[in-house]
């Protein structure tokens, strides 16, 4: 994923994804359900936070095969300032054959907008490099007038929010090899009138509770020597589950 912020049209880079200039890491923080990174750019501070859901109580949640990105920021100064966002992801997450033929989309449904991006020849049940070759990354958001969205080769996607702190809400739908122009799929928001697939999207802030609950006990149970060791088994178990059913049948049998 490549993150990066604009602030007062100043470009900054993101935990190194490049720009001319990069943020600085102040601190990093890691629990069973989420790693976050403090951030400081000029008069701005920011919290980047990946969360990952752990529901031991809920499986059919725990079954969603989704994380959060989520980005707080504050400005040092007191002063007001113009802050925008941006991210993408490229088709190398589903595929380490950069020959391989992918073809990215953009739906909006209900509140949320997302991009999906697939390999248009799959093998079923097959990997390379530890990736699957039949499955659809899915880069989501919720739906707001302070964000716009944009597919393409990954240079133009940057290029259009370097210039404007926004995206063209347009979308480049053909079918190309990952190399040259790595094709991605992008957002861009704009923070000053913030807002965060439907349920899971909306459910961030009731499971940002749930895994501080969560994180607050898995530190309190384990020791002190070996806390940090089981929040990070954790999140490796939970990740590892695969939640299957049986047929239709056998489900309203039950």
């Amino acid at each position: 994923m490549v993150n990066f912020i604009r602030v007062d049209g100043q470009l900054d880079g993101l935990l190194g994804t490049g720009g001319g200039n990069e943020t600085t890491i102040q601190a990093t923080y890691i629990t069973a359900t989420q790693t976050i990174f403090t951030l400081r750019t000029g008069p701005v501070d920011l919290n980047l936070t990946f969360f990952s859901p752990i529901e031991p109580s809920d499986w059919a949640r725990q079954s969603l095969p989704f994380s959060y990105l989520s980005i707080d920021v504050t400005c040092r100064d007191g002063s007001a300032h113009s802050v925008q966002v941006y991210a993408h992801v490229t088709a190398e997450w589903i595929s380490s054959e950069l020959e391989a033929t992918t073809r990215s989309s953009a739906t909006r449904s209900g509140s949320i907008v997302y991009h999906a991006i697939t390999r248009m020849s799959k093998t079923f049940f097959s990997e390379e490099n530890d990736l699957a070759r039949d499955f659809t990354l899915v880069f989501a958001a919720l739906s707001s007038n302070a964000l716009t969205t944009q597919t393409g080769p990954s240079a133009g996607l940057r290029g259009d929010f370097d210039q404007r702190g926004q995206l063209t809400n347009s979308g480049d739908g053909t079918a190309m090899p990952i190399t040259p122009s790595y094709p991605a799929v992008a957002f861009a928001l704009d923070l000053g009138s913030m807002r965060s697939l439907e349920d899971f999207l909306s459910d961030f802030p009731s499971a940002l509770s749930r895994a501080q609950v969560l994180d607050a006990k898995i530190k309190a149970d384990a020791s002190a020597d070996h806390a940090d060791l089981v929040a990070l088994a954790a999140r490796q178990v939970f990740a590892a589950i695969d939640i299957t059913t049986g047929s239709r049948a056998a489900i309203q049998g039950t």
